[in-house]
């Protein structure tokens, strides 16, 4: 063998932080591992329940942002999601209402018409569409 091969190979072989062999990153690829998850292309078949975690990955918001909205009152108990086991279980959603929930979002901004009147703490009523 030559000084040349035995260099090369050994080079090759590095030792990591563990001791254990490793072999050296090659040129033109990671050393890091790829991301093992794999982006699923739209599909008709979809789940049609989710749980938050699902529902997280189809949607721009976060586990804690679904959550809080549950909180606020904006997602509601029977219509976007259900709790089947009773009121210490996991909300389970429904895809259909929140697709219907976000593209009616859109529909809202468009059409402020639909404008509902704002109570005050001292019981009188703000109609907003005769307000401005």
């Amino acid at each position: 063998m030559s000084v040349d091969s035995l260099l090369s190979e050994s080079l090759q072989r590095l030792p990591d932080k563990s001791g254990m062999r490793r072999k050296r990153h090659i040129r033109g690829r990671s050393p890091l591992p790829t991301s093992t998850k794999v982006p699923q292309p739209f599909n008709a078949h979809m789940r049609e329940y989710l749980y938050i975690e699902q529902l997280a990955e189809r949607t721009p918001w976060t586990n804690d942002a679904i959550r809080t909205m549950i909180n606020r009152g904006i997602f509601k108990l029977g219509v976007h999601y259900f709790k089947p086991q009773g009121p210490k279980s996991r909300p389970i959603f429904s895809w259909e209402a929140v697709k219907i929930f976000i593209e009616g979002q859109r529909q809202e901004v468009e059409s402020p018409s639909d404008a509902k009147p704002v109570r005050l703490r001292n019981g009188s009523v703000i109609k907003t569409d005769e307000a401005a």
